[in-house]
């Protein structure tokens, strides 16, 4: 199936997180449902970013109190591993869609609540940098 004909298929995501956050998985969800989603997010919700994969980690390290203490060395290798490595394993996350074609039109009008919670994630990544991360002592970047 390619791209094109998947954003015309029955089988399409429609504003997915925001769906899973709010719990409602059938039906129309709208703006309340988003102002739902991003209430949950700023409440329960440390923000890490795939565009900010360093960062994010250190602050889930720092949160959740994670230490490398069973095999140090190993562990912080594996770290560094997974930090550089692609976690878009699939083929269809890989393919690239030009921004204002057809197919991204449509994918961007379907998710168009996610894509507004998307947007919010980012601003309450910063947010809590500021708040919750302003004392974290920041590690030198593996990347």
């Amino acid at each position: 199936m390619t791209l094109e004909d998947y954003v015309q298929s029955a089988h399409v995501e429609n504003n997915w997180m925001v769906r899973f956050l709010t719990g409602t998985m059938s039906g129309v969800v709208n703006e309340s449902h988003l102002s739902q989603a991003k209430e949950i997010l700023r409440s329960r919700v440390v923000i890490g970013l795939l565009e900010e994969k360093e960062t994010s980690m250190q602050r889930f390290e720092y949160y959740f109190g994670w230490s490398y203490k069973k095999d140090p060395k190993k562990q912080k290798e594996c770290r560094r591993k997974i930090l550089v490595g692609d976690f878009r394993s699939n083929e269809m996350a890989k393919t690239k869609i030009k921004e204002n074609s057809q197919a991204w039109t449509m994918l961007m009008w379907q998710n168009k609540l996610d894509m507004k919670l998307y947007k919010f994630a980012q601003h309450l990544f910063l947010v809590q940098g500021a708040e919750l991360f302003s004392d974290m002592q920041v590690a030198p970047s593996v990347l």
